[in-house]
């Protein structure tokens, strides 16, 4: 009991250590680069408390954050730097010490300002997730509260300013900040639960060593892009902020060299117990000795970042945080693309794993279809041109281009990809797990067998669902800043499309009974009836949709918006009919050879 004491009180000091070595690391350098003294002349100083104060906090909040996402313990630290956070961002912004603030100004900075309501979300999902970790009794508790302290990441990336590209800026940071948090806060969990773990230990790293170089890529890819966007030139590269872009740069290499020294040797020797775990946690302690000192050079770097040369020169351009495309035309429709670093990466990867998995069934001697491969090839194809081609491009200033957005993201391309079949798919390919762990396969078991689950994948539900959704979407106030924020559309573009494959499937799943096929005739008489009064409704409206959005904006290359809007509401209508009749004739023709469902498939293995 002794020797287990000592044991956790030493590992205790280490992880003590290793959150003070963040922020003593970002308060040395601001110090070492000058970065952290009085503001200049005419500007209001916060205070000492403030200056020093907001680096260290910050660091605490990442370190944290880390932590909690691949070990979800350290979740009440999070919270609470957090909250630390939000205090003295506004001490920052208002320029007064943290002592003089009351309760009325720091509600508006939480309720009307981009950067208090960013950073007071993160907080809150974090005290979220902290009460979770300490209430979760299930493994699918614990899954929520890993994806939800992912989403609670995200309002950070308001931070990412200074890019010639502003949504993009946003996009890659977020990205980054989940590479990062997936890939450290997993090896310290390793560490930590080493002596925990024992004869499952090697087996666990190894999978976690998969995990961690996705992540690593993840996060030099998306660190790089994100460097560039905010360099104006190379002699930017000359300053303060070069020189912590090489520091940390080196410092990312370094931690790349070792960990494939790591998955190469240590754990080669591991599965073959060749040596014992004591070798990796030693070698693991020295990776991230250098991943908390890459943290503070994080940190550091955060705020010294440069401007880059902007290109924004009218107020609509302002409002976009990019340059205006030129007036659409013919041309425009092939040519106009914008590469999204969200969804680009998701087509990407959904047409790899794909095309992985009907080269594993064929292996397995499973025939797979060519028309399903064409139909999720060409899903894939349209969903990329619908997030990066013109329709994405021209969404945020025409709602005839948000409209053709959302019907090719809603309909059409859920339409293909049910028809792809991709759960029975990986139902036939994802590997099984027979030592109690949760792999793929087992988490779509789980997601269903859901109650929420088997209600949505029946017609009527799902149709009731995809209704109140883009009513909700297109008629309602909620328009205006899903158009006009980066987050609000990432959101609405992912929710639609899940709203729309729920409908597909459910329509084209065989049906248990009769009773089932005049179900599924009703929801799509039901969706028909919805597209065709809302596509007249918005031709006949004189309220513009997205509201002061759309004023604020104005009437771009000549094309007024009260023109434009009765061509999304015939889209809207119109160009619905083609996947609707789609499904209603594939739903006739796969009723007899669709094979099992989505829960039936999944509770039968």
């Amino acid at each position: 009991m002794a020797v287990n004491r000592s044991g956790t009180l030493r590992r205790g000091v280490w992880a003590g250590l290793l959150l003070v070595l963040v922020p003593l690391t970002a308060v040395a350098v601001l110090a070492a680069a000058g970065a952290a003294g009085p503001p200049g002349l005419g500007l209001p100083d916060p205070g000492p408390v403030t200056r020093w104060g907001t680096p260290v906090a910050r660091a605490l909040h990442d370190s944290a954050a880390a932590l909690t996402i691949g070990f979800l313990v350290a979740a009440s630290v999070w919270a609470v730097s957090g909250a630390a956070v939000v205090t003295l961002a506004y001490s920052n912004v208002a320029g007064s010490s943290p002592s003089s603030i009351n309760g009325g100004d720091m509600v508006q900075f939480l309720t009307r300002f981009d950067l208090g309501r960013s950073l007071g979300l993160s907080a809150f999902l974090a005290l979220i997730v902290a009460t979770g970790c300490w209430m979760a009794t299930r493994t699918l508790h614990l899954g929520f509260l890993t994806l939800l302290s992912l989403l609670a990441l995200l309002p950070l990336t308001v931070t990412a300013h200074g890019a010639s590209n502003h949504e993009a800026a946003v996009n890659l940071l977020g990205l980054h900040l989940i590479g990062v948090t997936i890939w450290t806060g997993g090896l310290a969990a390793l560490v930590v639960l080493r002596g925990t773990l024992r004869e499952d230990f090697p087996l666990i790293a190894q999978r976690y060593s998969r995990i961690a170089g996705v992540s690593y890529v993840l996060v030099l890819v998306t660190g790089i892009a994100g460097a560039l966007l905010r360099l104006s030139s190379a002699s930017s590269l000359e300053g303060t902020y070069g020189i912590l872009l090489i520091a940390k740069t080196a410092a990312a290499l370094l931690l790349g060299a070792a960990g494939w020294y790591q998955r190469r040797r240590i754990l080669t020797l591991l599965a073959s117990r060749a040596t014992s775990g004591r070798s990796f946690a030693l070698f693991a302690g020295f990776e991230i000795f250098i991943m908390a000192f890459t943290f503070g050079l994080s940190v550091a770097l955060g705020r010294t970042s440069p401007f880059a040369e902007s290109v924004i020169q009218t107020a609509a351009e302002s409002l976009l945080g990019a340059a205006l495309p030129p007036e659409p035309g013919a041309m425009q429709w092939l040519n106009q693309w914008r590469v999204d670093v969200v969804w680009a990466p998701v087509a990407a990867l959904l047409l790899v794993w794909y095309f992985r998995a009907v080269r594993k069934a064929g292996r397995q001697r499973l025939s797979w279809p060519i028309l399903r491969t064409a139909a999720w090839v060409v899903g894939c194809a349209l969903f990329l041109w619908a997030t990066n081609g013109a329709p994405a491009v021209y969404a945020q200033l025409l709602p005839s281009m948000f409209i053709t957005v959302q019907v090719v993201v809603g309909l059409a391309v859920p339409v293909l990809f049910a028809l792809a079949r991709p759960v029975s798919l990986a139902r036939d390919t994802l590997a099984s797990r027979h030592d109690g762990s949760l792999g793929a396969r087992e988490w779509l078991a789980c997601a269903a067998r859901l109650t929420v689950t088997r209600t949505l994948v029946h017609p009527l539900p799902a149709a009731f669902v995809y209704v109140g959704f883009h009513g909700a979407l297109h008629f309602t106030p909620l328009l205006g800043p899903v158009v006009s924020s980066n987050g609000g559309r990432i959101v609405s573009t992912g929710a639609t499309l899940v709203v729309g494959y729920l409908l597909a499937y459910a329509v084209l799943s065989r049906p248990p009974s009769p009773g089932a096929v005049k179900a599924k005739l009703a929801a799509l008489l039901t969706v028909l009836a919805f597209h065709i009064a809302a596509g007249l409704s918005l031709t006949t409206r004189e309220s513009l949709i997205g509201g002061d959005w759309c004023l604020l904006v104005g009437d771009l290359w000549n094309i007024p918006v009260t023109t434009d809007q009765p061509i999304a509401g015939l889209i809207l209508w119109g160009a619905a009919l083609p996947p609707l009749l789609a499904l209603a004739i594939a739903r006739r023709n796969l009723v007899s050879t669709s094979g099992q469902s989505l829960v039936h498939g999944a509770t039968a293995h």
